[in-house]
């Protein structure tokens, strides 16, 4: 990844009179803070202000202020008059035209306006380049792409007046191959270049010491051993990189830093221990400053932790949500925290501590520091999801849609893992919750579905080709994992429809089955009458239902006594699988499933898991209220302990 940093300058804006300016400067991403006093001619205001007030889409409201506020500088400059004041005396008045007062808060606030609105036709937006006030950061994957960027801007701001200062131009290449080793310690490693402790031995050629985790010696080290380090040998080459020390721009050459500070964070190329180290050496010189406060008997420890988190620990944190943290990183916070906290409260850091050790099956919790820098990251993602769903709302859908969808789609997979293994261990289905049975259930078919999409995208630059085409079609493409209510509702009411069109066939033979009834049978005038009443679109109550429980239970309407083409609609019919041994599992398991809401409470389910179980259990719950759903699936599950069927539990209402 590489960046620019320049220096513009804007002069003559607008037609501004060059004799009565102060050139106004302004930092792109610049490794030296400059600052001049701006002063904006009230011309500028007047004839820019209608262009500048219509930028960035951000509502009507908000154009509706900046129009007010230029409004209002308007007439706090308009007609305005001055006299100088000589010995006492003052002499006639004359018309003030251009400029603000020097100093003026107006400067800024004016700058940023105009700014914005003249970057706004071209400028890609965050992560790519990086606008706060007058700091920019361009940034590319690759010096050519930069370059090309780098021309597109110069060019459309010196069409606004602006000029670039390609002699303060600076460009900072990250990558790791440019990580710098910087020298700790006072016996600092050859390699490495950290610290050495007693684990380390020294090279007979460049007299360095090593850590013995950067040689290749195996076993206990010794004075007897005649070690030559990597470096020495020619086995390990540290810093024969190539490094680009100038870039060519028109021309000109661009000078290439290591590190530079921007917005207050030291930033350098493959690495990002000089932030740390740079927040370390602020947060003690704010110990220092608050020192006759923090270590004053005077104060309570809690008085004194609260200032502690107010001032000393919020410097050394500032910035850290954009933290590349390493494990090395935190320990050397950690360390000068308790550093300094032991000075608070007047203990050697020699001294021993005792402290109750936690059980050996469970984990010490997180330091607070720990805490706090997670925490600090996931507000900085927060906000800037927000940002992204206020900017791009269509491409935050698709992104929260693959998010949400992917961690959901991990955990299922875990429950699925945990549930396969205990049942292999003979664990009972009666023992699993619903949602456990659930996912055993609709699990295999997820991953049939939505595993090519995954895999294909993680191919080279596939992503951009997927992602869009299983957002279009999720139906085929993605599980309900990725699915969003309005997805859910519509595709789930398709399946459904497809659904209730096997009912007819399945009527046609139950019917078929019941002439091959013994006409003795007291139960098949009633299973007449049933199929009857169907047929015209009546639903069965359930004591209708249970009175033919018998024939469900044996010959002619099991299972394992109806012929294949009945088994087939049967089974197009419920959803499931067409083979008969297949068909006879799905079925027992929609028995315990339907056990488990009965054990778990029917009213301890959410409002979209209750819209789920109406779905399968052939209920379109759109427009359908709340209650009604309730009873639907009360009834099901009254006839559900007491059959172990398939069809009439589509005629329940």
């Amino acid at each position: 990844m590489v960046c620019f940093g320049s220096k513009v300058s804007l002069v003559r804006l607008f037609g501004a009179p060059s004799w009565y300016h102060n050139v106004i400067q302004f930092r792109l991403k610049s490794v030296s803070v400059t600052t001049a006093p701006a002063q904006w001619p009230v011309t500028t205001i007047t004839k820019r202000w209608h262009k500048a007030r219509n930028f960035g889409g951000g509502g009507q409201s908000i154009r509706s202020t900046q129009y007010t506020t230029g409004r209002a500088v308007q007439a706090l400059y308009r007609d305005a008059v001055s006299k100088v004041r000589v010995d006492n005396e003052y002499n006639e008045e004359f018309w003030v035209g251009v400029g603000v007062h020097q100093g003026s808060v107006l400067s800024p606030l004016l700058f940023i306006i105009i700014l914005q609105a003249i970057t706004e036709e071209f400028k890609s937006g965050c992560h790519w380049e990086l606008l706060y006030a007058d700091d920019l950061a361009l940034i590319a994957e690759s010096l050519s792409e930069l370059e090309e960027k780098f021309q597109v801007w110069k060019q459309r701001l010196e069409l606004k007046g602006l000029r670039v200062n390609l002699a303060k131009t600076k460009v900072l290449i990250s990558r790791k191959a440019d990580k710098p080793q910087i020298p700790s310690g006072r016996w600092p490693c050859s390699i490495c270049r950290k610290d050495v402790g007693k684990n380390s031995i020294r090279c007979t050629q460049c007299k360095l010491w090593t850590h013995k985790r950067c040689n290749n010696i195996k076993g206990r080290l010794t004075g007897k051993i005649v070690f030559v380090c990597g470096k020495c040998s020619g086995a390990i080459n540290t810093r024969n990189v190539q490094r680009t020390a100038s870039v060519t721009f028109q021309g000109e050459k661009l000078e290439v830093v290591d590190s530079f500070r921007y917005l207050g964070d030291q930033v350098s190329s493959g690495s990002g221990s000089e932030s740390v180290a740079a927040r370390i050496r602020i947060a003690w010189e704010k110990f220092r400053e608050l020192l006759p406060l923090l270590v004053t008997k005077g104060l309570s420890l809690r008085v004194k932790g609260r200032l502690y988190d107010a001032c000393v620990r919020t410097a050394m944190l500032h910035g850290s949500e954009t933290w590349a943290v390493t494990a090395e990183d935190m320990h050397k916070l950690a360390r000068n925290e308790a550093s300094i906290l032991y000075w608070m409260c007047n203990v050697s850091v020699h001294t021993q501590q005792y402290h109750q050790p936690h059980p050996p099956d469970t984990v010490s919790p997180p330091g607070k520091l720990k805490r706090y820098l997670v925490d600090n990251c996931v507000r900085f993602a927060e906000s800037y999801e927000r940002f992204l769903e206020k900017r791009y709302p269509k491409v935050f859908e698709v992104y929260r849609m693959f998010k949400v969808g992917i961690r959901d789609f991990i955990a299922d997979t875990r429950m699925y893992y945990n549930v396969t293994t205990e049942l292999w261990t003979g664990k009972s289905l009666n023992c699993f919750s619903r949602k456990e049975l659930e996912i055993y259930k609709q699990y295999p078919k997820d991953v049939w579905k939505v595993s090519p999409t995954l895999i294909i995208s993680a191919l080279p630059f596939a992503n951009y080709v997927v992602f869009p085409i299983a957002y279009m079609y999720p139906k085929w493409f993605l599980s309900p994992h990725f699915w969003s209510d309005k997805h859910k509702e519509m595709i789930w009411g398709d399946i459904l429809a497809k659904r209730m069109s096997h009912c007819s066939p399945v009527i046609y033979y139950l019917g078929s089955q019941c002439r091959h009834m013994d006409e003795d049978n007291p139960l098949k005038e009633k299973l007449q009458l049933a199929i009857s009443k169907l047929k015209q679109t009546h639903q069965l109550t359930v004591d209708e239902i249970l009175t033919l429980k018998p024939l469900f239970e044996d010959y002619p309407c099991h299972i394992n006594k109806i012929s294949i083409a009945y088994l087939r609609q049967l089974a197009m019919c419920n959803g499931l699988s067409m083979r008969r041994s297949k068909l006879v599992d799905d079925t027992l398991l929609l028995h315990y499933i339907d056990l488990a809401i009965g054990r778990e409470g029917i009213e301890n389910l959410s409002s979209q898991d209750l819209s789920k179980a109406c779905y399968d259990r052939f209920l379109n719950p759109v427009g359908v209220p709340h209650k009604e759903q309730l009873r639907h699936l009360c009834q099901w599950l009254e006839i559900s302990k007491e059959v172990d069927g398939l069809f009439i539990y589509s005629s329940v209402d």
